[in-house]
Parts: C-alpha cells; sequence; structure tokens
C-alpha cells in the first residue's frame, strides 16, 4: 500500500497552483460579527436569565430563613437549659 497524502494524488494544471482567489477575499459582515439574533431568540434568553437569578434568589431566601429557625431553637434551647 502507497504511503503517500491524499494531496499528492490530486492532479494540477502546471500554470495554476494550490491557492486561488478565493482564499484572499475579504470576511464578509456575517463571517466578521456573526448572525443577528432573533427577537424571540433574544426574548427566550431573558427569560431564562431572570427565571435563573429568581431562582437563586428563591434559594438564598429560604437558606436564610431555615438558618433563623435554627438560631432561634438554639438560643430556646439555651434559655431553658438555663433555668
Amino acid at each position: 500500500m502507497k504511503q503517500f497524502p491524499i494531496q499528492s494524488q490530486i492532479s494540477i494544471p502546471a500554470d495554476k497552483g494550490m491557492t486561488s482567489q478565493i482564499l484572499y477575499r475579504e470576511p464578509t459582515h456575517e463571517e466578521m460579527y456573526g448572525k443577528k439574533g432573533t427577537a424571540t431568540g433574544n426574548l427566550f434568553a431573558w427569560i431564562f436569565l431572570i427565571a435563573v437569578f429568581f431562582g437563586l434568589g428563591l434559594m438564598l431566601i429560604k437558606t436564610a430563613e431555615r438558618e433563623s429557625a435554627n438560631q432561634v431553637q438554639a438560643i430556646v434551647k439555651a434559655v431553658e437549659v438555663a433555668k
């Protein structure tokens, strides 16, 4: 079996090299900056972000409430033991 790269098997005319004009063209606006997002895509992205941060806020409030309840119970037990 021959151990030659695939490129060596491609026949290229003598007057034309491997490079062509397409390699030297300027990038299009879309290639440089990407496609513009759609309004619905942006809306769903914002809704998702708001839902995530709202959920994180609720988790923070719930954890603080539990910690406060645990501290109150610890104080009540300490006062009962002191009596």
